[in-house]
């Protein structure tokens, strides 16, 4: 039976660029990176729900948005919420879907080609 989540696997079009967004405004810490993927980790590495991600070079990546209900969500604490929010629209995210579900959210596209 499944008990959780190891990893997710994102393709992106820019290794370089993604590892820059997802570590320096998102925070996820950095595991290793080499010229066609990346391996970051969500969360502490000790605490249950700890995630790793994987960014992978994938060259048939649209280099245009594309927003749809297809997404991750990303647990914040609801202290650093606003800041993390305005970090992320500081850098130029931009926000493709307003929030009707319970609890802050904010959805953005993470298309870093704009960002870096």
């Amino acid at each position: 039976m499944i008990t959780g989540i190891n990893h997710i696997n994102l393709a992106v079009a820019d290794v370089a660029r993604s590892f820059l967004f997802y570590t320096k405004l998102l925070g996820l810490t950095p595991l290793c990176q080499s010229k066609g993927s990346a391996y970051l980790l969500a969360g502490h590495p000790e605490e249950p729900g700890a995630l790793w991600v994987s960014l992978d070079f994938d060259r048939t990546k649209k280099r245009v948005p594309s927003p749809c209900n297809t997404h991750l969500a990303f647990t914040v604490s609801k202290g650093n919420f606003s800041l993390l929010k305005g970090r992320l629209l500081e850098a130029g995210v931009v926000s493709f879907k307003e929030n009707t579900s319970p609890g802050e959210s904010f959805y953005f596209l993470d298309n870093v080609t704009w960002y870096f």
